[in-house]
């Protein structure tokens, strides 16, 4: 079933929403079942969508990063950590999302990125007034980064005299230079 966008459709959405208790859980465990054989799975939602994704984090298996834009209900859900990570996305002109609601979970939780944008609810919807073309595209790169890091991994970073970051193994296979005393080893003279 596809809603549309107008009052009355959105309070049918609603509605339909308060009937479905856990089944919306039970489908996403089973899709991300279905793809979790091909590499690490991703959740990304939009709206109760965002907001499935976040619970998903705690109640799904296999699941490897969440992300949720401007999902109802998750700033009020401060108390419990997430077993994955997770990134959400709310406009700082939301009505339904206050600046206040997502400034005080962003202090309760600095353990999860949250970004916001100059934009109003449904600022990545391109069917709503609300549509905001510079936010969506600010966050979709966020987007892209964070999927990136959590389901392929951070890019290997070597520093000078301390070996590889993130992949030590790629340490242990390099000869080891032997020190010379041109080697910049401590401080600036």
């Amino acid at each position: 079933m596809e809603l549309g966008y107008d009052e009355a459709f959105v309070s049918k959405g609603l509605e339909l929403t308060k009937t479905l208790g856990e089944n919306p859980f039970v489908d996403i465990q089973a899709t991300v079942n279905t793809f979790r054989e091909l590499g690490k799975v991703a959740l990304v939602g939009f709206d109760w969508g965002g907001f499935l994704a976040y619970q998903a984090a705690n109640r799904v298996q296999g699941v490897a990063t969440v992300v949720s834009y401007y999902g109802c209900g998750i700033v009020n859900d401060a108390l419990q950590r997430r077993k994955i990570p997770a990134l959400l996305h709310f406009g700082t002109l939301d009505p339904y999302i206050l600046l206040d609601q997502i400034t005080a979970f962003r202090a309760q939780r600095p353990d999860i990125r949250v970004c916001t944008y100059a934009a109003g609810h449904h600022f990545a919807c391109e069917d709503r007034e609300t549509y905001n073309a510079a936010a969506t595209e600010k966050a979709w790169c966020g987007t892209l980064e964070h999927l990136a890091h959590n389901l392929v991994g951070p890019p290997v970073i070597m520093l000078k005299n301390q070996g590889a970051y993130a992949a030590p193994s790629v340490a242990k296979e390099k000869k080891k230079k032997p020190v010379t005393v041109d080697d910049d080893m401590g401080p600036p003279m």
